[in-house]
């Protein structure tokens, strides 16, 4: 039986993972930093709660621009496939245990995109965001 902590990451997108709590999506979104690249706004914090994953996520689709949740539903697991692929370039870049990550991805264009597209751009967004030391609560262009 392998140790999880001296084994290396794996391409999986667990529970922990997703940022599920009421308290933090409201900090996020009141005080973190954002950036724009299309088809995503991505807004980022970094904070000391107590959460069990050095990063979490969260992905969302306006029901404004895609009235049908089958599309919704879509994006979002392709969004979801597309950070699970690349999500060891921001797991890499977090190395300092006390802090953790939030991150929530929402997906702003007006129609829906490729997966090839989806997937270039969110590996552009997690190299933005490992290179990233913005101070937090402020919003970057």
């Amino acid at each position: 039986m392998k140790d999880e902590a001296s084994s290396p990451l794996r391409f999986t997108f667990k529970k922990e993972e997703r940022l599920s709590s009421k308290k933090l999506i409201d900090e996020l979104f009141n005080s973190g930093s954002s950036f724009y690249l299309y088809p995503f706004k991505v807004l980022s914090l970094t904070t000391s709660a107590s959460v069990n994953s050095p990063v979490q996520v969260l992905m969302a689709v306006s029901s404004k621009n895609f009235p049908k949740a089958v599309d919704r539903n879509r994006l979002k697991r392709i969004t979801r496939e597309a950070y699970r692929l690349n999500k060891s370039l921001l797991h890499e870049a977090q190395n300092i245990p006390q802090k953790k990550l939030l991150v929530a991805f929402i997906y702003t264009g007006k129609k829906m995109e490729s997966f090839e597209l989806i997937h270039q751009k969110m590996t552009a967004i997690l190299i933005r965001l490992s290179q990233s030391n913005a101070p937090v609560g402020k919003n970057t262009k």
